[in-house]
């Protein structure tokens, strides 16, 4: 009997001993499917890696990171990451998507950055561009403002002065002036856009790639078309709000508490022209949305994050940024660039990649982005902080396209002032062009005395007037 107790207890500890067991067992199978591996290689050993958990609902929110030099490996848990590599000029980040127990392996190799060409110095935003023109807000005069294939610019209006432009392509546009008027750019001419009848001002407007407009008054959208046809599409319960237009359908995302809520009712909707509305809550003030040109994806910019959608809005990529984007501009359906924090960036929809483009020069930011129709150039306005003599229109040829040398030569040493006219350089196309504007205190001078004052100040300056156009434009 005294041997009793001693298998009681050797009975105990077995069966302590296999809880133990199944424990550590079932702790190894759930690790097992709920941990994979991401290994991530770039082209340098100097290039650092940054890998960052994702919470698709608290983008700018604590995460995991981890960090490490050429090349990264880490077992983590199932979820979306952020895979980021940098160096002193350049950097590029993939989004990863761990959904299951697997190894996955990424080569993010950096590619070297793309050079910036002047275009135009001028204060400029809301910037559209075709094959043969370039038009843009003169935000010093509130005019629309023009280059042609000539290298010429002209002004398009005088009588209405213009805060913003919304470009369905660079003929035709919708403009709002400081009493929230709209306005009607079409082919070089304004006229005013007749409007609902509302006791309500107009808070917001877009205009879509096939030329509908879409305007918020009050609580309510509508959609028509230049000659003033409306009809209401959809009603809201805030009245503030942020709208895409696309063909027969817009974005618009609302708070949907009337409250302060910090963004964690925003909600998020896409109306077609039959009033048909798909919903979700995104939890995230939205600062604009931004079509594909097919209507089959849609870029919301946020505080802290760029997703995008697709027509049902079911998320296909979540893009970390550092402080919101200032503009976006689809290049295809699959690609489109971003300024954020002076950089001008690309992302891949199929490959979940952006790309560092180019760097923005120093106290510049954008106040404007456009593709070219066939994908070539990416045309920045840039606004100087500092000095705005150094604001400015630039292009980023995506083919390895220079300009020619005296275009960046002259870059550094224009605009400038002279007795009776300023010159600054034109580089939208062809031959580089000296803009010539004449003082507005200089009266009954021929164009023949500013083409030769300013091929004498060019000559002076070093350079051959040979390699350049010359042409009087608008007085200053």
């Amino acid at each position: 009997m005294q041997n009793q107790p001693n298998r009681n207890l050797r009975k105990y500890l077995i069966i302590f001993s296999g809880l133990i067991i199944l424990v550590l067992c079932s702790l190894f199978v759930w690790n097992f499917y709920h941990t994979g591996t991401i290994i991530i290689l770039t082209n340098s050993s100097k290039n650092s890696i940054t890998l960052t958990r994702i919470n698709a609902n608290n983008v700018g929110g604590a995460s995991s990171v981890i960090k490490s030099n050429g090349q990264l490996s880490a077992t983590v848990g199932l979820g979306r990451y952020d895979a980021t590599v940098n160096n002193r000029h350049s950097s590029s980040s993939k989004l990863i998507v761990l959904g299951s127990h697997k190894t996955l392996r990424y080569s993010l190799n950096l590619n070297n950055l793309l050079n910036t060409q002047p275009v135009l110095n001028a204060q400029a935003q809301d910037i559209a561009v075709s094959s043969n023109h370039l038009v843009y807000l003169n935000t010093y005069t509130d005019e629309i403002n023009e280059i042609n294939s000539a290298n010429n610019l002209s002004i398009i209006n005088t009588s209405y002065p213009l805060q913003t432009v919304k470009w369905a392509n660079a003929n035709f546009g919708v403009g709002e002036n400081s009493q929230q008027n709209l306005y009607i750019i079409n082919n070089g001419s304004v006229s005013l856009l007749n409007l609902p009848r509302s006791s309500s001002k107009i808070t917001t407007y877009d205009v879509s790639s096939n030329m509908q407009i879409y305007v918020v008054i009050g609580k309510k959208i509508y959609i028509g078309d230049q000659n003033g046809n409306f009809k209401k599409l959809y009603t809201t319960t805030s009245l503030n709000m942020i709208i895409g237009g696309s063909v027969n359908k817009a974005a618009v995302a609302y708070d949907s508490n009337s409250s302060d809520s910090n963004g964690s009712n925003v909600m998020l909707c896409i109306v077609n022209s039959s009033g048909q509305v798909v919903k979700t809550n995104i939890g995230e003030d939205v600062s604009s949305l931004v079509w594909s040109s097919n209507g089959q994806y849609l870029a919301s910019v946020s505080e802290s994050s760029i997703r995008v959608f697709n027509s049902s809005l079911k998320l296909l990529a979540l893009i970390p940024t550092s402080i919101p984007a200032d503009y976006l501009s689809w290049l295809n359906n699959n690609n489109f660039v971003y300024e954020n924090s002076n950089q001008i960036w690309s992302y891949n929809l199929s490959s979940s990649r952006a790309d560092l483009l180019t760097k923005l020069p120093l106290d510049n930011i954008a106040s404007g982005l456009a593709v070219s129709n066939d994908g070539s150039y990416i045309y920045s306005a840039t606004d100087d902080s500092i000095n705005n003599t150094n604001s400015a229109i630039l292009k980023i040829g995506l083919k390895g396209q220079q300009a020619p040398t005296i275009a960046y030569q002259l870059e550094d040493m224009l605009p400038m002032t002279l007795t009776d006219c300023s010159i600054s350089l034109i580089n939208f196309s062809q031959t580089p062009t000296i803009l010539i504007q004449p003082s507005s205190l200089s009266n009954g001078l021929s164009q023949n005395y500013y083409i030769q004052e300013a091929e004498s100040e060019i000559q002076q300056l070093g350079f051959s007037i040979k390699q350049l156009n010359f042409v009087v434009g608008p007085a200053n």
